[in-house]
């Protein structure tokens, strides 16, 4: 973790009895932040910025259709377009293909590599 950046967390718990409970009675968050002398404290932290990440969110999004629309038009023409062999196999490949880029690039993308 850089000195200076904030590292968000969440903590849940149960207060009251051991039993297993679907939501917990209280939620909080936090931020742990390194200080420049190898110090770690609590850090000031904004809400709004556990709302959304853009880089995950474009993730979702691109998986879902590379994944759902794209694998339902893979299993179509699979099944439905054999009747014209050469058009179905180019076809059913350039999906496969297209499907193979995305997951590789926005993997990588979330990985920050």
């Amino acid at each position: 973790m850089p000195v200076g950046q904030q590292l968000p967390m969440r903590f849940s718990y149960v207060t009251g009895s051991a039993a297993w409970r679907k939501e917990p009675d209280e939620e909080g968050v936090w931020s742990l932040e390194l200080a420049e002398n190898g110090t770690v404290g609590e850090g000031p932290l904004e809400l709004s910025e556990l709302l959304r990440d853009e880089a995950y969110e474009n993730h979702g999004w691109w998986m879902w259709s590379s994944w759902y629309l794209v694998g339902l038009l893979l299993l179509v023409t699979t099944r439905y377009a054999k009747k014209t062999w050469t058009f179905s196999l180019y076809l059913h490949a350039l999906l496969g293909y297209f499907t193979l880029i995305v997951t590789i690039v926005f993997s990588l993308k979330v990985t920050k590599w």
